[in-house]
């Protein structure tokens, strides 16, 4: 059975309606290949919209992907990747367009998925971030490119943040939790380990960058407690998705 979908959301804009998809574990509890993935993500997206998806390669990395147009994002294709040439684009961990059906997917099994559109429906964004994309500043990387690619101030962005792992269940060393603020991380009951808190530096990151608290929608669903999504440290190997796609009124 295909990945079930557990949050759908639609926006009505004066530039478009803007469409947000959370796809999660499938009912019969299977676990898809990416091919599956891609396929069912496909059929839930309306026509002239379907062929124009693509999913990242994503890398734990800064890179944000523009797509000026399909044909741009078409090109962007990474077509010496073995495993799966024709669904992958570039390495990336954002993508972020002006333009109407051009889906943009963000993968996930504990890190998180962030969307985002502007209050007018000119441009919408996807981002994937763990701890290593936290630390490289994906999510400024990708609130400063829409502001000097399409204009979009940071006060007009729309966010949902997607289900990922919570800090009760992220045991990490120090090589991870001293990236980032005390603030963000508490002990845990096994030494020299601690509790780190993404969403909440996810959440900072964005308040520092001038986005409005109240312009924030957090999901707060522990991807590894909670048996509707996949997660990494629970043993998966499958992935949830999280969509944004734009279409004309």
């Amino acid at each position: 059975m295909a990945n079930a979908i557990y949050y759908k959301r639609d926006y009505y804009t004066v530039n478009g309606s803007i469409h947000l998809r959370l796809f999660g574990r499938s009912f019969d509890n299977s676990t898809p290949g990416i091919e599956q993935e891609f396929q069912q993500v496909r059929t839930e997206l309306p026509a002239g919209t379907a062929d124009n998806f693509r999913f990242l390669q994503q890398v734990h990395d800064k890179n944000v992907l523009v797509f000026e147009s399909a044909t741009s994002a078409q090109s962007m294709i990474d077509k010496s990747n073995s495993l799966s040439p024709f669904y992958h684009l570039q390495e990336a961990d954002a993508a972020c367009t002006t333009q109407k059906q051009l889906p943009i997917g963000i993968r996930i099994a504990d890190c998180i998925p962030l969307v985002m559109y502007d209050k007018h429906g000119k441009s919408i964004a996807g981002i994937h971030a763990g701890w290593r994309g936290l630390r490289a500043q994906i999510i400024e990387q990708t609130v400063q490119t829409l502001q000097k690619r399409f204009g979009v101030a940071s006060q007009e962005l729309m966010i949902t943040i997607g289900p990922c792992i919570a800090q009760r269940s992220y045991e990490t060393g120090p090589d991870v939790y001293q990236n980032f603020s005390a603030e963000f991380s508490r002990e845990s009951d096994n030494a020299g380990k601690k509790l780190l808190d993404l969403n909440s530096i996810a959440v900072q990151q964005l308040l520092d960058l001038q986005v409005p608290a109240e312009n924030i929608t957090n999901l707060s669903t522990d991807t590894f407690a909670d048996p509707r999504f996949f997660s990494h440290r629970a043993g998966d190997s499958g992935r949830n998705v999280f969509l944004i796609y734009k279409l004309p009124h």
